[in-house]
C-alpha cells in the first residue's frame, strides 16, 4: 500500500506526504506535528484501539483533527468481517476515552460513517473539516452528485 501511495503521489506532484512504516500501534512521528490525521478503514484492523487513537492524539497539534472513516457494522459483499466492525457510538466513545473531542458524525451511505474529532485546544479550530457535515457531498461515477 505504501509503494502505490508512493508512486500516486509522484506521479500527480504531491510535496507534502509524509510516509513513515511502524508497528501498531506506535508512530514515528513527534509530538504536535500534524493538522489532521485521516484514519480511513485503520481503527477495526489494529490491535490496540486504545494506544492507536491515544498516539493519533498525540501527534495532533492542538486544535488538529481526525477524522475517522469506518464502516457500519452491517452485512455487505466487501469489507472486514461483520464482528470486525464498530458502530459509530462505540467509534465515538474510543475517541473521546483517548482525549480527543467528538465535533461531529454521519452516515456517508448505508455502508460507512465519518467521525471528526479534534485534539483540544482551548478554542475552536478552523480549517479542513471545520465546516458543516453536509459541505462534503457523495460523488457517484460519472461525476454526478448523489
Amino acid at each position: 500500500m505504501l509503494r502505490a501511495l508512493r508512486k500516486k503521489s509522484k506521479e500527480i506532484g504531491l510535496k507534502n506526504l509524509h510516509l513513515k512504516k511502524s508497528a501498531d500501534p506506535e508512530f514515528l512521528f513527534p509530538d504536535g506535528c500534524a493538522d489532521m490525521a485521516m484514519l480511513g478503514f485503520v481503527l477495526h484492523e489494529t490491535a490496540r484501539t486504545d494506544r492507536f487513537l491515544s498516539e493519533t492524539m498525540r501527534t495532533l497539534r492542538p486544535g488538529g483533527r481526525a477524522v475517522i472513516l469506518e464502516r457500519h457494522p452491517v452485512l455487505t459483499e466487501y469489507g472486514p468481517p461483520l464482528w470486525a466492525r464498530l458502530d459509530a457510538g462505540e467509534t465515538k466513545r474510543m475517541v473521546r476515552k483517548a482525549g480527543l473531542v467528538v465535533e461531529r458524525s454521519w452516515s456517508f451511505d448505508d455502508d460507512t460513517y465519518f467521525v471528526v474529532a479534534r485534539r483540544p485546544s482551548g478554542k475552536k479550530a478552523a480549517g479542513p473539516f471545520s465546516g458543516a457535515a453536509e459541505a462534503i457531498e457523495r460523488r457517484v461515477p460519472g461525476g454526478k452528485k448523489a
